[in-house]
């Protein structure tokens, strides 16, 4: 036999050897698409699902012929087969029985005739069968094909089925279980879906280029068109299209990182609202195509899933606390990480510092971030004890609820915010007493160095526990326990021949809040202006050494103007829900402006006049209410322009009057 022929008879029993195999794992594992009982689905998809579960199974049919047609060809190739090589082993008996005899001549004619049928069906027979067979082989993969574009539209069915009777489920996991099962299912059969017909469609177009190569030349370059040629270009034009839209849509599914049913509960909620809403909307414009629906449900969930990401992403927030002297504050990093902020809290004023790289938070604010899946890193520093705790999310890209973290996504480390040079004449005695001391009960009392030297002696003498700071601007400050030792101290005063902390003089006391306490005692302290301070209930209790009051009462004017904020309809701001607040930072003036034109079109607002750091607050809806940067600016050179005409007016008429 030529080994051409044998080479050819090989590769197509391997492939119907393959092709059999192949039907028999199917039938053993159960794969062959069975139809799913019509109850199992929703009813506008029983048709649909129907009618592919029984073209599947014609096609089954199909395939089942042609492959027995392939067998019965097989068997008769193998036959024939092993008729020409009987042939070919007798006409070599007949040779070599009879060379050299008188029935030579004879034997020669007989295997003549044997060769000529050796020959019909090794040239005729056999290749007949073989082209048979081929077509059979090429059938089956088309039916192949055919079958498994009916089963993935089979499976949208079942899956969009699922999507459906999931809006109905009352628990809420059976519900987002179903929901995102069949969500991912769908997810995969469309991708499925869309590399297929692309490869349809390149196929389209080689074979088209086969038939007009010249064409290549064409998409190429642009060449000029023969008028025969103008419809396949056309038709080429038309599969381009759909090939590149073909890919947009695969390019969308593809962005997908992350299985649906692995994403958070409430992101799988969203999802299933969104699914429900465009379900809704497609039928009440009468769209009952499968395949379209599954795509557009799929597309969509996939871009709303990976704007999520990106959102959550560009939201990601670092806040960081900070607790000095008792007092306690909140603050969202602006545009600084953990080094920076950690920076911050080794500074010699770490609350100034603060300032600078963050915004102040409520402690209610504070812990909303602090546990949402937008935090990316949470720093707690203690200036008095120079300790900082550090919590970062996920690697720092946040994405986990308080309630979701584990060992495994969150990571919690203790660093030390102590200077890495120290501030020359700054030092510290015995802060852990006065972190120990209750916030209430402090007595601190600033004095110069000399003096507060001679205090401490006293207490020294007497074994009274203090804390004391000794700064650079030649301050120092001492704390003791008011209700144990306040009285001894003050007797420590008498004794080191210093003037009493001025408490019996009310002119020079001031009530503060804590915050607003620690912002004076920081000012007088930077001053070099002795004081006491001492903590009562809700406020702090400023007491100020007699000597130059006038100083004194304007370094804490100043520094009480410098903090002073103008709430402007806070009850509107607290009474509207956080998602539907829209807030525009602006300068104060720009503010002003604002307020003003909102109050003039009675559009409900909230406002902080504080100066560059002002902000006003509307509802989303009516967020064009608030001006652009442009118009603030316009507007308030023209309320500027007016207050100056007015100055200039009541000068003029004072003038006129004294005149």
């Amino acid at each position: 036999m030529p080994e051409r022929d044998e080479r050819r008879i090989s590769e197509q029993e391997t492939e119907f050897a393959d092709a059999r195999e192949k039907q028999r794992q199917q039938e053993a594992a159960g794969q062959l698409r069975k139809p799913v009982q019509s109850e199992k689905l929703m009813p506008f998809l029983n048709a649909a699902h129907e009618r592919h579960t029984d073209r599947i199974a014609v096609l089954n049919v199909k395939k089942q012929t042609r492959l027995t047609k392939i067998e019965r060809n097989t068997a008769k190739q193998e036959r024939l087969e092993a008729k020409a090589d009987r042939i070919a082993a007798t006409s070599e008996m007949l040779r070599r029985l009879t060379a050299g005899t008188r029935l030579e001549s004879a034997a020669d004619a007989l295997i003549g005739r044997n060769m000529q049928r050796i020959e019909k069906i090794r040239k005729k027979k056999l290749p007949k069968i073989g082209r048979k067979i081929s077509r059979h082989m090429r059938k089956i993969a088309k039916i192949d094909r055919k079958i498994a574009v009916r089963e993935r539209k089979a499976v949208k069915c079942e899956a969009l089925s699922g999507i459906i009777g999931s809006f109905v489920i009352t628990d809420p996991e059976k519900r987002r279980v179903q929901f995102t099962e069949s969500l991912d299912t769908l997810h995969r059969v469309t991708k499925e879906s869309l590399t297929a017909k692309i490869e349809r469609y390149n196929d389209k177009m080689d074979r088209t280029y086969a038939k007009h190569p010249e064409l290549r030349g064409w998409v190429a370059a642009g060449t000029p068109l023969k008028p025969e040629n103008e419809k396949t270009v056309m038709q080429l034009e038309a599969l381009m299209t759909k090939i590149q839209n073909a890919e947009e849509k695969l390019r969308k599914l593809d962005a997908l990182s992350q299985p649906y049913s692995d994403q958070p509960a409430e992101q799988q909620d969203m999802l299933q609202s969104l699914a429900e809403t465009q379900l809704d909307a497609a039928a009440e414009r009468g769209e009952t195509r499968v395949s379209p629906l599954a795509e557009a449900v799929c597309i969509r969930a996939a871009e709303r899933t990976e704007n999520l990401v990106h959102e959550a992403a560009k939201q990601l927030r670092s806040v960081f606390s900070i607790e000095q002297n008792g007092e306690i504050r909140y603050y969202e990093a602006e545009n600084a990480g953990p080094e920076d902020i950690l920076r911050a809290g080794k500074a010699q004023r770490p609350m100034i510092a603060a300032e600078r790289i963050g915004h102040r938070l409520s402690e209610m604010e504070f812990a909303e971030i602090e546990q949402s899946d937008r935090l990316a890193v949470s720093v707690a520093m203690n200036a008095d004890s120079r300790t900082a705790q550090i919590l970062t999310v996920n690697g720092g890209k946040g994405g986990v609820r308080d309630e979701n973290r584990s060992n495994q996504n969150t990571v919690l480390e203790f660093v030390s915010l102590a200077p890495e040079k120290e501030h020359s004449g700054f030092q510290k005695f015995n802060p852990e007493y006065f972190k120990a001391i209750p916030r209430a009960d402090r007595l601190t009392d600033t004095r110069t160095v000399d003096a507060a030297q001679k205090i401490i002696s006293e207490l020294n003498q007497q074994g009274i526990p203090f804390s004391a700071v000794f700064r650079e601007n030649g301050t120092a400050s001492v704390t003791v326990n008011q209700a144990q030792h306040g009285a001894v101290y003050l007797n420590a005063v008498r004794a080191a021949g210093e003037p009493l902390p001025a408490q019996t003089q009310q002119q020079d006391r001031t009530v503060r809040t804590p915050a607003a306490a620690a912002r004076i005692t920081s000012a007088l302290d930077d001053a070099g202006i002795p004081h006491s301070s001492l903590q009562q209930g809700a406020g702090t209790v400023i007491v100020t050494a007699p000597q130059d009051r006038e100083q004194t009462r304007a370094v804490i004017a100043e520094s009480e103007q410098a903090h002073r904020k103008q709430f402007i309809h806070p009850e509107v701001y607290r009474q509207m829900p956080p998602e539907e607040r829209f807030t525009q930072r602006m300068t104060e003036t720009q503010a002003r402006a604002a307020v003003e034109q909102l109050a003039a079109q009675g559009v409900p607002h909230s406002a902080v006049l504080n100066g560059d750091r002002s902000a006003v607050t509307v509802g989303k809806e009516a967020k064009g209410f608030v001006l652009n940067r442009e118009k603030r600016g316009a507007l308030a050179n023209r309320a500027s322009k007016a207050q100056h005409r007015t100055q200039q007016h009541d000068t003029a008429k004072k003038q006129h009057d004294l005149n």
